[in-house]
């Protein structure tokens, strides 16, 4: 997310204009740092800040980057759009979020560095979006040690996929995993699905040689 009040509109403006710029980095969640890699590396930064030409802000805690941002000391905030943290950010000082590369090449470089991350739509609507754009992306997913019983994880399948309206409620986050029949199984895992959730999926159709193919791939990365 950059300012409002910024000239940046497209990703090839951003990569221009990002370079001597602050950005909030060094988390205390490191999952934001991950977006930060990855979205550095769609730009065609894989060497990180420094091939960017940015100076990292460390950030203690969301209050803290709160406050960095609504106090001017970061140019650019590494954030997801939509969730609470930004309504708030963007209530002190606007801000808007700026696509991302889509064509292979960007989406190659950006998954060397970040595995885990694709480009998907961020729809319209939520402070720093006023129309959809092609923005990173991951999916959330639920762990759980392997020799957990099989039967525990497919209760646990089973409850949640009963109960997707009320899931969808929940959380703001959480409408991301549905519908599930579309969401929860995929080949973009970066780590191997349990037995249990196979299961699941199978009795579902969930299940495909694409999944397939990535579970034998992962697993057999795990073992060496």
């Amino acid at each position: 997310m950059v300012p409002e009040d910024s000239p940046v509109h497209t990703t090839e403006q951003l990569k221009v204009w990002m370079r001597g710029k602050r950005l909030s980095h060094k988390w205390i969640n490191p999952i934001i740092d991950h977006l930060n890699r990855a979205g550095l590396a769609n730009l065609g930064f894989t060497g990180g800040l420094a091939d960017a030409g940015l100076t990292a802000v460390p950030v203690s805690s969301y209050k803290v980057f709160i406050s960095l941002w609504i106090e001017n000391k970061i140019d650019i905030a590494g954030t997801p759009p939509g969730i609470p943290l930004v309504r708030r950010m963007h209530a002190g000082r606007k801000g808007r979020f700026i696509p991302m590369f889509t064509d292979a090449a960007a989406v190659a470089r950006m998954q060397k560095v970040e595995p885990a991350y694709y480009i998907g739509t961020q729809r319209a609507g939520v402070p720093g979006v006023e129309k959809p754009i092609q923005a990173l992306s991951f999916d959330y997913c639920i762990i759980a040690r392997n020799t957990l019983d099989k039967g525990v994880v497919q209760k646990v399948l089973e409850t949640l996929y009963a109960r997707q309206k009320e899931l969808g409620e929940s959380h703001g986050l959480v409408k991301g995993w549905l519908p599930a029949d579309e969401k929860w199984a995929n080949d973009r895992t970066v780590l191997p699905y349990h037995p249990g959730a196979i299961d699941f999926y199978k009795s579902k159709g969930l299940w495909n040689d694409k999944i397939e193919a990535k579970q034998a791939e992962l697993v057999a990365r795990s073992k060496g």
